[in-house]
């Protein structure tokens, strides 16, 4: 089981338990269906949710960035880490973090509560504005 955190038009929002390779249609069932107001064309409905995924469901008019986790493709295969309950092991496959920074930001968090925003980074030493730019792809809170 992974858990999903589903959001937007959907007719109950919030995070599920779904079964690992589940598809986002599946998700979106178990979240009671889409409401009337749905853009169903800015989604793959097809596409596999990973764990700690959130799934967003635009409304009819509203546009979606394209690093939404509905119409990137390039991120299909790639694990987004939380940073807010990452060990230094999950940071292993973040591009730009080596196990000494995966420690600071462990540590910032301990200390200093969780993280509210991935901006929030800069406060850990060594990352900076240009780092946060490279990793904001791959981490999520």
């Amino acid at each position: 089981m992974i858990v999903v955190d589903v959001q937007g038009a959907v007719q109950k929002p919030g995070v599920y338990h779904v079964k690992d390779k589940a598809i986002i249609q599946e998700v979106i069932q178990t979240a009671g269906g889409f409401t009337a107001n749905a853009d169903l064309k800015q989604i793959n409905q097809a596409k596999r949710v990973v764990d700690q995924m959130q799934v967003y469901i635009p409304i009819k008019g509203e546009k979606v960035t394209p690093t939404s986790t509905n119409s990137s493709n390039d991120t299909q295969n790639k694990k987004i880490v939380n940073i807010n309950t990452a060990t230094v092991d999950d940071f292993k496959d973040v591009t730009g973090i080596g196990p000494k920074k995966a420690e600071k930001v462990i540590a910032y968090r301990e200390e200093h509560g969780q993280f509210k925003t991935l901006h929030d980074l800069i406060n850990v030493s060594g990352i900076g504005e240009k780092s946060l730019a490279k990793l904001k792809d791959q981490l999520t809170v």
